[in-house]
């Protein structure tokens, strides 16, 4: 459940305004959804699109970019509802809550790089469905044997 201060955003959303603020509550509860620096608005973008892989929070389109997937719709609708300050409260479902549980585990320490490479690898894996998802993050991510490795490794804890 989102609570809310009744604001009328400041840019038109993509998504229906309670959708957003859910999405919203979800990166608040796992220490993001800040817009103030580039890593930080990084962060969200990488979280958002791991939530959506863990099936905890709405839909949104990505596309791979500069720092792997981004979704301009996502930037658009966080920067859109600013002005809201929004309360964070558990699911009401626990298989909600357990699937919010596995994704706050998972992002828990990471660093902006690591979720941006796990991100990429995991987008050119499973959406583009590249036949060598590590030759292309070694190109595309400059990312060294060390990083491949843990992606590897970290997507393969997670049954995703």
């Amino acid at each position: 459940m989102v609570f809310c201060t009744p604001v009328t955003p400041s840019l038109p959303l993509k998504r229906d305004l309670d959708i957003v603020l859910l999405v919203r509550s979800i990166l608040h509860r796992l220490g993001a959804g800040r817009l103030d620096t580039f890593k930080e608005r990084l962060r969200n973008q990488k979280i958002q699109y791991f939530a959506q892989v863990f099936r905890v929070s709405p839909m949104y389109e990505f596309n791979l970019y500069i720092h792997g997937p981004y979704s301009p719709d996502l930037t658009r609708d966080l920067f859109g509802t600013q002005e809201y300050s929004v309360a964070q409260t558990s699911f009401v479902a626990l298989e909600a809550e357990a699937r919010f549980n596995r994704l706050k585990a998972f992002v828990a320490g990471k660093a902006p790089r690591d979720l941006e490479l796990l991100a990429t690898y995991h987008w050119l894996k499973n959406i583009a469905r590249v036949g060598n998802p590590s030759s292309s993050l070694r190109t595309i991510k400059g990312a060294t044997a060390q990083e491949l490795e843990y992606c590897k490794a970290k997507l393969q804890q997670v049954s995703l």
